[in-house]
């Protein structure tokens, strides 16, 4: 049975949660592990309840719990370049910026050997499969709206209209960028239970980098979580806004020790 290595990382302020845990992939002949690397985009340090956030997290912490986490960790305080250096191991500058002209990402040095998928945010230039991916889904933008995207949207290197809904759910950016990392593990799955014969399937390499929690926090308007949540007392202020058929919740980082102001498309700032 092959492993399944799985880090949670946050950025702007980062936190490493690696975990090793059994998975349904045989494989005898390797001991090389399944990958799982799943980036929360400005996620504030304490916002996970492992780290002391009062939003329950029972997924996370259970990763955390089986693995290690990070009491001090270092990042260049922005989303894009704070990329750059997790998908090189360089510093931004070093890897060329966006350009990733003097850096290779762990997808083209793990190469042949694994069979290497990407899912959500890339926010930097070209696209994924541009760097070794084997398999994209996600907006090229640095942001997007959680309901109806925008033009940047690419599958497999090519255009992907946003619909309006997806396996029959209305179109939310989030779940979506799950969806789409579930069927690539199936179709991943699916060809290595082909290949059984081989003495060595490869391993896969899964790199989930969500568009939240950055800009607004969006919501719908019928979601529970407003009603169970406006009457906790929260450690920071927390505004609760209609918009546009959702509910945006804006509130300061937590370990910040000013407000965090976030634009909504309508342009104008809450905190």
């Amino acid at each position: 049975m092959r492993s399944l290595l799985i880090l949670f990382i946050s950025a702007s302020f980062l936190q490493v949660s690696p975990a090793q845990t059994e998975f349904t992939f045989k494989d005898t002949q390797s001991t090389r592990p399944n990958i799982v690397m799943i980036m929360a985009d400005d996620l504030g340090f304490s916002d996970i309840g492992c780290y002391g956030s009062e939003i329950p997290t029972p997924n996370l912490d259970q990763l955390a719990q089986g693995g290690l986490r990070f009491t001090q960790f270092y990042n260049t305080a922005k989303c894009h370049s704070s990329r750059v250096s997790l998908l090189t191991g360089l510093y931004c500058d070093q890897a060329g910026g966006a350009t990733l002209s003097r850096g290779a990402t762990f997808a083209e040095h793990l190469g042949d050997q694994y069979h290497s998928m990407m899912v959500g945010k890339w926010h930097l230039d070209q696209q994924p499969t541009d760097f070794g991916f084997d398999r994209y889904w996600g907006h090229l933008s640095g942001a997007t709206n959680f309901f109806t995207g925008d033009n940047s949207f690419r599958l497999d290197g090519q255009p992907w209209n946003v619909p309006t809904s997806h396996k029959e759910k209305p179109f939310y950016t989030t779940n979506v960028i799950t969806d789409f990392a579930i069927d690539f593990l199936s179709e991943h799955q699916t060809k290595n239970l082909k290949l059984k014969t081989s003495n060595s399937p490869k391993p896969f390499l899964l790199y989930c980098a969500y568009n939240a929690p950055h800009k607004s926090c969006t919501i719908h308007t019928n979601c529970d979580y407003k009603n169970q949540n406006q009457s906790k007392n929260w450690s920071c202020s927390t505004n609760f806004v209609e918009v546009g058929g959702a509910t945006t919740i804006a509130r300061p980082l937590h370990g910040t020790k000013h407000a965090h102001a976030r634009t909504l498309n309508a342009g104008r700032s809450y905190a």
